[in-house]
Formats: structure tokens, C-alpha cells, sequence
């Protein structure tokens, strides 16, 4: 039994996924609505892998940011914050129309919604 047969390519691929997130300093919500891992996985992935890095990664609490103040402080995040949602609207993460946004993230939460969609995103970014 080999690690790279199909069966385990769904759960290395979940793994490997959430640690990107935890290098990106991500929230275990967004991680978790990703990936599908528990919360209690992520904790672990974190104390695992990511707690001896070389610089330190916080881990944030609490809900995530729902307002867009921080994104228009200045022109320079205005135009950042413009390219990024461009970017992340032509690889499909973000739903085109507003509307669709709550659909969108609860079809987030399934793997055949999240498998297309998470590469690259995360290929992009990196």
C-alpha cells in the first residue's frame, strides 16, 4: 500500500491544502470550509508543522473581517484590492454576481465544488 494511490489522493491533497492555508495565516473557518478537515485536524496540522517554522506564524481568533474598510484605506489598497478580485474572479473562486455569494459558499463546503476550484487559487497565490 503505497501513500500515493488513489484512495489517499483526496486526504494528501486536503492536508497539503491546509497547510498552505496555515502558512498564509489563514483562519481555521476558511480552512475548514476548504478543505473539509476538522477543526481539531487543523489545531494539529498547526502544532505539528507549523509551530517549530523558522519565523513564527500567528494564529488569528475570533470571526473573520466582513468589512471592506481595511481594503480602501488608500489608493494604493483600492487598486491591490481590484487586481486581486479580478484575479480571484477569473479563477472562479469568487462568484461573479453579489447575489450568488451565499450559494457560493455553501457549494465551498462540498469536495467536488472545492476540488477545481482550490489549485489555483493556491497556484496563483503562491
Amino acid at each position: 500500500m503505497r501513500i500515493s494511490d488513489d484512495r489517499y489522493r483526496r486526504e494528501r491533497w486536503a492536508l497539503e491544502l491546509a497547510l498552505r492555508f496555515l502558512r498564509h495565516e489563514a483562519r481555521t473557518q476558511t480552512i475548514r470550509a476548504w478543505t473539509g478537515l476538522s477543526d481539531d485536524r487543523i489545531r494539529k496540522l498547526y502544532r505539528s508543522y507549523m509551530s517549530h517554522a523558522r519565523r513564527y506564524l500567528p494564529r488569528h481568533r475570533g470571526k473573520s473581517p466582513h468589512q471592506i474598510a481595511y481594503f480602501t484605506r488608500s489608493l494604493r489598497m483600492q487598486e491591490e484590492t481590484a487586481v486581486l478580485a479580478s484575479v480571484l474572479s477569473l479563477l472562479g473562486v469568487v462568484p461573479a454576481s453579489p447575489g450568488a455569494a451565499r450559494p457560493a459558499l455553501r457549494r465551498a463546503a462540498t469536495a467536488r465544488s472545492r476540488a477545481p476550484r482550490s489549485p489555483p487559487a493556491c497556484a496563483a497565490s503562491a
